[in-house]
């Protein structure tokens, strides 16, 4: 079954997908955000129209009673209670507003910018900033882990900051290399280490022993250029552009490539399951490695696979949700079939060229999607006269919101 922008889809270029419960909530480019109700078979999208800062959304954090959305320009709260949005300008300097990630801690919502970190406190209602003169090491801030009582900051230098809420105090450490292009792609949070997937190796850092360790291809890691990173019980998972890797304690690296069964190298992202492990890759669509029978199995458009590019690939109780170059498919535990939505772009000029879905999250009650559209100008569409007047109305709507982007997106 196929999706149009008549049902809601906003865009077809997903790049991330989160799961809680009964609702999805998917980032896109350029067109806001939207979700997806999955009891409900219903979407709904929200745009700089209804609430948000700018529709250029770059990251999503869900809570357990509102959604924060970051964009270029600031943020926004939705109320899941009462649907309400409430916008938020975070900085007096526009690199200040633009956020790159957002990460939850109890009362405390933190977010990644290009001039340091903004601190909102719930319950104070209160904003409180921090850059390099507050002992952060580096004020564009890529990427947030959030780790009991440490709030870790990755940077674009593989520079890494350590906040300690209790004592308001930054610690800084140096990954592989201090060098421009080493950036901190991602940060995954254990019981006794916080692993960092960098453009040069993955760094551990052992909280027990408080010490550094960083993972080269010289070491047996796949490639020096890890994009994602995952907690497996006492073993790390890293994927990036020469295959996988999986390291435990004691034991080498062992490293999985085409040739072991996965259906790429390159790969994206990838998800914890129980006994599998699933990895989006960029030409091979999705990969499943059963640590049990340890064999792979892919799955691409010949099994039903809307798109080979998977961005970002996401579970849940019943589904698989795999966030591609052109829409996102749903890949059903039980059944074994795939089910696609995907945004009509014959219905939109120039073939749809342009539209990007970057990224998407799923949350206990609702599927959000990030957009964008890079027209100029709006955008009217004929959807048929079969339709009802109020769908036409929805659809047209969405189509004359542009430059909505989601880039990141994050559960709580």
């Amino acid at each position: 079954q196929v999706y149009t922008p008549i049902d809601g889809l906003a865009s077809n270029d997903v790049t991330s997908v989160a799961v809680d419960n009964q609702f999805v909530w998917f980032g896109t480019r350029y067109n806001g955000v939207s979700r997806y109700d999955k009891v409900n078979n219903t979407w709904q999208t929200f745009t700089k129209a209804d609430g948000l800062t700018n529709n250029d959304v770059t990251a999503i954090a869900v809570g357990t009673d509102s959604v924060w959305i970051g964009s270029w320009d600031g943020a926004a709260r939705y109320d899941k209670t009462t649907g309400s949005i409430e916008a938020y300008r975070i900085a007096e300097t526009q690199p200040g507003n633009f956020i790159n990630d957002i990460a939850l801690d109890e009362n405390l919502v933190w977010f990644a910018t290009y001039d340091g970190v903004r601190r909102y406190d719930k319950r104070a209602n209160t904003w409180q900033g921090y850059t390099t003169n507050d002992g952060l090491a580096h004020n564009q801030v890529c990427s947030i882990g959030a780790d009991k009582n440490y709030i870790w900051f990755g940077a674009p230098d593989g520079l890494v900051s350590r906040y300690d809420t209790q004592n308001n105090l930054f610690n800084v450490f140096v990954t592989s290399a201090n060098q421009p292009e080493n950036r901190v792609n991602s940060i995954a949070i254990g019981t006794n280490s916080v692993w960092f997937a960098t453009n040069k190796g993955i760094t551990q850092y052992d909280k027990p022993d408080n010490l550094w360790k960083t993972f080269t291809a010289q070491d047996g890691l796949a490639g020096n250029y890890v994009k994602a990173a995952a907690i497996d019980n006492d073993t790390i998972w890293a994927g990036g552009k020469d295959g996988v890797s999986k390291y435990t304690p004691l034991t080498p690296w062992q490293t999985y490539t085409t040739s072991d069964g996965l259906s790429d190298n390159e790969v994206t992202s990838l998800d914890i399951d129980n006994e599998i492990i699933w990895f989006g890759t960029v030409k091979g669509g999705l990969s499943q490695y059963n640590k049990t029978s340890k064999s792979f199995r892919s799955f691409t458009t010949k099994d039903g696979l809307l798109n080979n590019y998977v961005k970002a690939v996401a579970k849940d109780t019943a589904y698989i949700w795999s966030a591609t170059g052109d829409g996102i498919s749903r890949y059903e535990r039980i059944g074994g079939s795939f089910q696609n939505f995907r945004y009509d772009v014959e219905l939109l000029p120039y073939g749809g060229r342009g539209l990007e879905l970057h990224s998407s999250i799923i949350d206990t009650e609702h599927i959000s999607l990030i957009n964008t559209g890079k027209f100029d100008s709006e955008v009217e569409v004929e959807f048929g006269l079969n339709k009802t007047e109020e769908r036409q109305q929805k659809a047209f709507g969405r189509l004359l919101r542009n430059k909505n982007v989601v880039r990141v997106l994050f559960l709580d």
